[in-house]
């Protein structure tokens, strides 16, 4: 994929990190404000003359197409059980709905209840949004979640979100193609070499093709797919010492991305939304995602079960140089803004979405997500059972997870991190230039 100069610095100046955009916070929060209204109603839970606790959930779900529907029939079957207890949903597209709900705040018109996930979490709690669940969620809720899960939601050692979708990063495979391409379809790669050998072999074979689907955006979440890779590698760019961008560990990274760009094997700077429809419509070999992509496709594509499953397997990362695989967790959160006047009904509606057997079967047969305890209901384990891609996400991917160094030092890291992958993958810049551009930057951002 060849950059023209001009679209390069486009690309390098996408998505500035958190304490940027906070500028001039104050005079757009009263614009959004008047916006979020026309969506949900005012933010805040408040008792209604009639009894009734008004709650608002701001989510990404119901703005989805995938998941939209059934996250609004979700909600109406909450309320069906719960009748003092109204929802108003805020949908909100995920790449907006931190910097969104976080102007919220700062204007005084924040839901009672957000979905979220990964640094969302941590910079929402950094602000001061959210409320602190551990003494809410009691020692049998807690029991109930798998400690790997639970420790995803904490910061600093508290509770300030909820699992509600279990979401590690696995490594999906295309059957039909890999076969096309003369590879066995029953052995997905499991090294980089393997991987780089089997990318160059689609490419030859099957022009039409993205060899493999892997998001190098510049934003928090095209950090935290690609911090998977970096410690295939063995690199951590940042650490509690500091920037490690110019370690060898971290240029074997660097280089493998500009093979990646160099070679067509990836779609340069394109977010994992890009490459969901294309691989369903198998124009995506390899792909680098969340378990969410099954459902998307079968919505996209009409595929049954049985079709999808002999189509599409998912596996763990390939193994870099010292054997190990990592995944990142990016399970899908629920919590609860410090200031809702309505945290009982809030958290009943939370406890609702994450334990009733139609919300995990939702979490399951919709979203396409492991359900967030550790010994579902039979009903909902058979939905895991019967889904061979589930089944590994469960069993081989999810052990993998490391979860990356989320918190404010994460937030301003993202932007010259990622800014130093693109410039790998669109520029031909020796990779140590590379990294000792990175490293200064990184070294400023986290003073």
């Amino acid at each position: 994929m060849t950059i023209r100069p001009s679209a390069r610095m486009t690309i390098l100046r996408t998505s500035r990190p958190l304490r940027r955009w906070r500028i001039g916070m104050t005079a757009m929060a009263a614009a959004l404000a008047v916006a979020s209204l026309s969506l949900a109603g005012c933010g805040g839970g408040s008792g209604a003359s009639d009894g009734t606790t008004k709650l608002t959930f701001a989510s990404w779900d119901a703005a989805e197409p995938a998941t939209r529907q059934s996250t609004l029939d979700l909600v109406k079957q909450f309320e069906t059980e719960h009748p003092n207890i109204k929802v108003s949903i805020s949908p909100i597209p995920f790449s907006d709905i931190e910097q969104k709900v976080l102007l919220q705040v700062q204007s005084g018109s924040a839901p009672d209840v957000v979905q979220t996930a990964s640094n969302y979490t941590a910079d929402f709690n950094a602000a001061g949004a959210l409320e602190p669940l551990d003494t809410r969620a009691g020692q049998d809720y807690l029991a109930e979640i798998p400690q790997n899960v639970a420790d995803v939601s904490r910061v600093d050692g508290k509770l300030v979100a909820v699992p509600w979708a279990v979401q590690p990063v696995g490594f999906w495979y295309n059957k039909k193609l890999m076969a096309q391409a003369g590879l066995d379809p029953q052995s997905p790669p499991k090294t980089i070499d393997e991987l780089l050998t089997d990318l160059k072999a689609i490419k030859a074979k099957l022009p039409g093709v993205i060899p493999l689907g892997v998001d190098s955006t510049n934003r928090v979440f095209g950090l935290d797919v690609n911090w998977s890779w970096m410690r295939t590698f063995g690199a951590e760019p940042i650490a509690s010492s500091g920037a490690q961008a110019t370690t060898p560990e971290m240029a074997n990274y660097l280089n493998f991305m500009r093979t990646l760009a160099t070679e067509h094997y990836t779609e340069v700077n394109q977010k994992i939304g890009y490459f969901r429809p294309l691989a369903a419509q198998n124009k995506v070999a390899f792909s680098w995602d969340q378990p969410i992509l099954e459902p998307t496709m079968k919505s996209a594509s009409k595929m049954d079960d049985k079709t999808f499953q002999d189509t599409w397997g998912v596996t763990t990362l390939p193994a870099g140089p010292g054997g190990q695989k990592f995944s990142v967790p990016q399970d899908h959160q629920l919590a609860i803004m410090k200031s809702s006047k309505a945290k009982d009904a809030a958290w009943t509606f939370i406890q609702w979405m994450t334990r009733n057997e139609k919300a995990l079967n939702h979490v399951v047969a919709d979203k396409g997500a492991l359900p967030p305890v550790s010994k579902p209901s039979d009903a909902v384990n058979a939905l895991v059972e019967k889904d061979s891609a589930l089944k590994a996400f469960r069993d081989d991917v999810a052990p993998t997870m490391v979860r990356p160094p989320w918190g404010p030092k994460y937030a301003k890291a993202y932007d010259p991190i990622m800014v130093g992958v693109q410039q790998m993958m669109t520029g031909n810049q020796p990779v140590t230039a590379v990294a000792d551009e990175m490293q200064s930057k990184l070294q400023g951002a986290l003073q």
